[in-house]
């Protein structure tokens, strides 16, 4: 499929999906073409920086830990991976790791993930224990953790100021949490379907701020809690989100 026929395959620079620079070099790799079977990274070429194969039929467990130094990009959504992710040993280099949508298990260690990381996608998985929230890279932009198997209690007091989405929903949170120091650029946030508790202060509504089915209480403005007015908005507000 990739290659061509096995008697007489064709040369990697016409190779489908395959990207090459001017020294010959095996730079991105895309491949959305409904490969099957298993797959082996660390047999990547070291000058791969971008890999793509989301939306395969891929199944089995895959080596992260020896993904090339210079990756930058890696996205192995909806496919059928399974097994544990190293995240402490995961490239330097990273910057957008999508994974969402797999059979991926074990525990989410977010505490030493790449400094430079801006993207995490792992929702839809069967990951599950804890999560430590206030280690996050400090350039992270976006993290999906939703709908896996994950509890306890969070901490967001300590999130990166670059933050803009952050989806928890679908999981088994719980406790009190505090709201007030969330990161301004923050425009999505969904804790609905947890049992997180506590008061969601907005300066003005949030189209994408979602607490449906948990208990926390999504307050829009900067009224006084025991107003009849503020109450009258909370309880509104939570209907609706």
């Amino acid at each position: 499929v990739l290659r061509g026929p096995r008697d007489s395959p064709k040369d990697i620079s016409q190779w489908s999906g395959v990207k090459l620079n001017a020294a010959g070099e095996v730079t991105d790799i895309e491949w959305r073409i409904s490969l099957e079977g298993s797959i082996a990274l660390e047999w990547l070429p070291s000058t791969v920086s971008s890999f793509c194969i989301h939306l395969n039929k891929l199944e089995g467990t895959v080596d992260l830990s020896r993904l090339p130094e210079v990756m930058i990009d890696l996205n192995l959504t909806a496919n059928s991976f399974s097994g544990t992710v190293p995240f402490t040993q995961l490239p330097q280099s990273l910057e957008n790791f999508y994974a969402a949508l797999n059979a991926f298990c074990g525990s989410l260690d977010l505490t030493a993930l790449p400094k430079s990381l801006q993207g995490l996608s792992v929702g839809n998985n069967r990951f599950e224990g804890t999560i430590c929230l206030t280690e996050l890279p400090p350039r992270m932009e976006a993290l999906w953790v939703k709908k896996n198997r994950l509890h306890g209690t969070l901490d967001l007091t300590k999130l990166p100021a670059t933050l803009n989405v952050l989806h928890l929903h679908d999981n088994a949170f719980h406790g009190e949490t505090d709201f007030t120091n969330l990161p301004q650029r923050l425009e999505e946030l969904d804790l609905s379907h947890t049992d997180l508790s506590g008061t969601l202060w907005v300066p003005r509504p949030r189209r994408h701020f979602h607490v449906k089915h948990s208990q926390v209480s999504l307050v829009v403005g900067w009224a006084n809690l025991d107003a009849p007015e503020t109450t009258q908005t909370v309880e509104a507000v939570n209907r609706i989100m």
